[in-house]
């Protein structure tokens, strides 16, 4: 028998997506997306948390979105992802041609991986997102009854070990390790629509048993922290926030390390972590409030 305070009661789906306390949240996780890619440290818990947020958010809108529709429009989202993906890959596949050396030129045409990652490696969120969605709507399905949130939450636990394991042990190609912790944590936000509770248990789980596995406690525990952050973020009483600041968060992370590249040239390669991470943000920032204002690109964003 499940104990009924462990179930949380289906959601009422918000009337809108654009909760505040949640955009709040997405523009926190892009700065910190550009932080850690400033920082490059060897113990990445704030790329981890930052990424971990917005796996989690989108699973967790996806299931609203289904929830309030009765169905899941896939075609319509597997488009809203694929076009931006391969309108960015044309723009970046001259930018890393330009920057790389004979041997990475070499490298970037021959690289299997090519179609998963396009050519600059932060573009592997798209694809990831692209096959992640069938996902949705058979998980929103599963967890109507308390019964079916018990077996989603049992089974992101199953899936979650050993994916957390893969992702913090090392030795897979790029972008597998990112699709091993962004996979679970993107079905625990689905999940979440339906049994908050549940799916915050399995995250937990997951993550203790990550960092038994590999001893990187800034991998896997990560994903409770971002899945505590979405949970609280969206009980935060604030009101709509100014600039489309939560609008503004996916331009941030396809532009920043084209943005970073300005502020290399401009400053020397070895500029201190904090000037590139805020130039960097602040640039892509105002790119993106740009690009939203203009009709043929702001879909791109």
């Amino acid at each position: 028998m499940v104990p009924v305070a462990l179930v949380a009661p289906a959601v009422v789906p918000p009337a809108t997506d654009r909760l505040a306390g949640l955009d709040l949240g997405r523009f926190l996780a892009a700065f910190g997306i550009v932080l850690t890619h400033a920082l490059v440290s060897p113990t990445d818990w704030v790329g981890n948390l930052s990424l971990g947020y917005f796996h989690i958010l989108t699973g967790w809108l996806a299931a609203q979105s289904a929830m309030r529709a009765g169905a899941y429009p896939l075609r319509r989202r597997f488009w809203r992802l694929a076009l931006p993906f391969l309108a960015w890959s044309a723009f970046y596949l001259p930018v890393e041609w330009w920057i790389a050396d004979a041997a990475g030129r070499a490298a970037l045409l021959g690289n299997p991986m090519l179609l998963l990652t396009g050519p600059s490696l932060h573009l592997w969120y798209l694809p990831f997102l692209i096959l992640s969605l069938p996902l949705v709507w058979p998980l929103v399905q599963a967890t109507r009854g308390a019964r079916g949130q018990v077996l989603a939450s049992a089974g992101l636990v199953l899936l979650g070990v050993p994916l957390m394991a893969l992702h913090g042990g090392g030795g897979l190609p790029v972008p597998l390790p990112q699709w091993a912790f962004g996979l679970p944590l993107f079905a625990a936000g689905i999940v979440m629509a339906r049994a908050e509770a549940l799916s915050l248990a399995a995250l937990a789980a997951m993550g203790a048993a990550g960092w038994a596995l590999t001893g990187a406690w800034w991998a896997a525990p990560m994903g409770l922290g971002a899945g505590l952050l979405c949970a609280a973020l969206r009980r935060l009483p604030l009101a709509a926030l100014p600039w489309q600041i939560g609008r503004t968060a996916f331009g941030i992370y396809l532009l920043h390390p084209f943005m970073a590249l300005f502020v290399y040239k401009a400053l020397g390669t070895g500029v201190h972590w904090a000037p590139l991470t805020l130039l960097s943000f602040a640039a892509s920032w105002g790119a993106t409030v740009l690009l939203l204002r203009l009709p043929l690109l702001r879909a791109l964003v």
